[in-house]
């Protein structure tokens, strides 16, 4: 009985050992996870901010698009008014009054109202 007993003992020792170790593996699996937890969630932490910033700069060069084209708008409305305000400096414009047709040379604004005739 004595030899059973030591048998005993020796398997028993060995449970404990490997039981130990299983232990050890599962805390040395756990704390891996951890750390693939965390570098999946900071990788997905780079793509959010790669997404971000690759939706910024798509942003950005559309308003720079619509500010060039209101600045090109806005030059070409410039360019009109200039174009009408030349046009109505040299259009020629014949006030008269109660049916006498003259070249209006006296100070502006006039005193008496004036009707106007463009040629």
């Amino acid at each position: 009985m004595a030899v059973a007993q030591d048998e005993y003992d020796q398997e028993l020792a060995h449970r404990r050992d490997a039981e130990t170790e299983v232990g050890r593996l599962r805390l040395k699996v756990s704390a891996q996870n951890a750390t693939i937890d965390a570098m999946a969630a900071d990788h997905r932490k780079r793509e959010n901010l790669a997404k971000m910033e690759k939706d910024m700069v798509e942003n950005l060069q559309s308003l720079e698009r619509e500010l060039s084209k209101l600045r090109a708008e806005r030059e070409m409305t410039l360019a009109e008014m200039e174009e009408l305000n030349a046009t109505k400096k040299s259009v020629n414009i014949r006030p008269w009054y109660s049916g006498t047709d003259y070249w209006y040379t006296e100070r502006w604004p006039p005193q008496k109202p004036l009707n106007f005739r463009v040629h």
